[in-house]
């Protein structure tokens, strides 16, 4: 029998926060984020800026917010083409630095990677990855095996052709030793499956699972994809291509999810609807045997009434028992247990007229809502799934909407902007109308932690007068598993925090 557990609301932080000192952004500053070191008690904060000749600002922070050391250097170039950052990632104590730039002459776009190291006083010269006709639209995507040893290097095609049924994979080693490519042909055109998630585990295998995850943007409206839902995994060994099928057979896949567990399985998460609409009435729960083995659990279970029932009203879950608009964001593999967190993200409009010319104005509202966490067991059952109440909404600041999560230990916690009046609301009624916060507002921090059992504490993590700002989930750190770092911003001021406990 699947229960839901209580959630407990706590007003007295268990934790102590650590900020640094202020930062301005620099007027030609492109981007900026935390990313923690390796060592899980220090963390380096980048921001790239657009000069004639582009930087890096590094900086190098102490767990408790000490800034240890800055550097500055010129993002290197291939034959004077510019690198278009695209992600950062820590690994043998350095800073590696993938991204992508035109060569015009060759008519191509390029994957590239430099490694700046843990001093931040030298780099690397770039090293060309791979390759895609540059009229592609296109990302450059980047997957690690569970345990580093292997990397694989590919194009995601945002729209591919029709016709289109052609990857190109690449793998290296840790040290960007070429090990092997691939031109693999899948048995179908792109009208009938698209790869957009791709995994590669720590025997050299890949996994291919196709459909496309939904992601928050400013369409208004999204329909959920229908068609088959495949994974397909190769083995460079043997050069032999095996299939999957992971669709529902009466219902309708909304979300989906997957990494490669600690044994080397492919574990799939996700939502399903019972029709076509954006809405999810259960989770369904997908496990591959190592090394492309065979389907070991195939499963898909609903939401319990009694956690339906903190979500919806009586006359809701009368009509229907599904939960609009919740994206899913994450799936963590945490205590033998697949994690699957999502948010309620939608988008209204406010309509304002000019009482003096006439003029309709319409302004988009980006609403960010509850979150939910669903423990999924091995065996595909709901354990438990829990709300972590939010309300927030912003036609302007919704970058400051959102949360960050890290895994502590085998606790999750929850971090976000929020109105000081709802912990006490919700410590009264777990059901009470929550106070909205607008992104242009100051805010109270709330963390929210939840532990393996489905219990969340929630409590007061910052107040206005510490924090000094409000956080921007961006700029903070989205290493689930590493150290905890919070990134805040007041107009054109800065700076991080991280939190733990005494």
């Amino acid at each position: 029998m699947v229960v839901l557990l209580s959630c407990a609301m706590q007003s007295i932080a268990q934790d102590s926060i650590y900020f640094s000192e202020q930062f301005k952004f620099s007027r030609n500053t492109i981007s900026y984020t935390a990313l923690p070191a390796n060592d899980s008690k220090s963390y380096y904060s980048l921001e790239e800026t657009a000069d004639k000749k582009s930087q890096l600002i590094i900086k190098y922070f102490s767990i408790d917010g000490k800034q240890l050391w800055m550097n500055a250097i010129e993002i290197p170039r291939i034959n004077d083409e510019e690198i278009d950052i695209s992600e950062y990632h820590t690994l043998d104590d350095s800073i590696l630095v993938f991204g992508t730039l035109i060569d015009h002459d060759a008519n191509l776009k390029k994957a590239v990677v430099f490694s700046i190291s843990k001093n931040g006083n030298s780099f690397s010269q770039p090293i060309v990855l791979s390759s895609i006709d540059r009229e592609s639209s296109s990302t450059l995507g980047v997957s690690f095996s569970p345990d580093s040893t292997k990397i694989l290097i590919y194009f995601d095609r945002a729209a591919p052709k029709k016709t289109d049924k052609d990857l190109t994979l690449r793998v290296f080693s840790q040290s960007f030793e070429f090990l092997w490519e691939k031109l693999l042909q899948l048995p179908y055109t792109s009208d009938v499956v698209q790869i957009h998630q791709y995994f590669i585990d720590n025997s050299g295998g890949l996994y291919l699972l196709s459909g496309k995850n939904p992601q928050k943007n400013i369409v208004r409206q999204v329909k959920t994809q229908g068609g088959r839902y495949l994974v397909f995994y190769y083995s460079n060994e043997t050069n032999k291509l095996k299939e999957y099928d992971i669709s529902l057979k009466d219902k309708q896949v909304v979300a989906a999810l997957g990494l490669i567990s600690p044994s080397n399985e492919l574990l799939i998460g996700g939502y399903y609807s019972s029709d076509y609409s954006f809405s999810i009435a259960g989770t369904f729960f997908f496990a591959i045997n190592a090394n492309g083995g065979t389907m070991k659990t195939a499963t898909y279970m609903v939401f319990p009434k009694t956690f339906m029932d903190t979500m919806l009203s009586e006359r809701e879950m009368e009509r229907a028992p599904e939960l609009n608009d919740f994206y899913l964001d994450n799936v963590i593999f945490n205590d033998g247990a697949l994690i699957l967190i999502g948010e309620q993200f939608y988008v209204t409009e406010r309509v304002n007229t000019d009482i003096n010319t006439g003029r309709v104005v319409v302004e988009n509202i980006y609403h960010y809502d509850d979150i939910i966490v669903t423990r999924l067991e091995m065996t595909g059952k709901i354990a438990w799934s829990q709300r972590v109440a939010k309300d927030q909404y912003s036609s302007t600041e919704y970058d400051r909407c959102g949360y960050n999560v890290f895994l502590r230990d085998t606790n999750l916690a929850f971090v976000f902007n929020d109105d000081k009046e709802n912990t006490a609301l919700l410590l009264k009624d777990p059901k009470a109308r929550l106070e909205s916060w607008n992104g242009s507002r100051t805010s109270t921090i709330t963390l929210v932690e939840l532990n393996n059992i489905g219990v969340a504490l929630r409590s007061t993590l910052a107040t206005d007068e510490v924090a000094e700002g409000s956080i921007t989930p961006e700029l903070g750190s989205s290493e689930i598993y590493r150290l905890p770092v919070l990134g805040f911003t007041k107009g054109r001021d800065f700076r991080f925090a991280t939190f733990f406990k005494k």
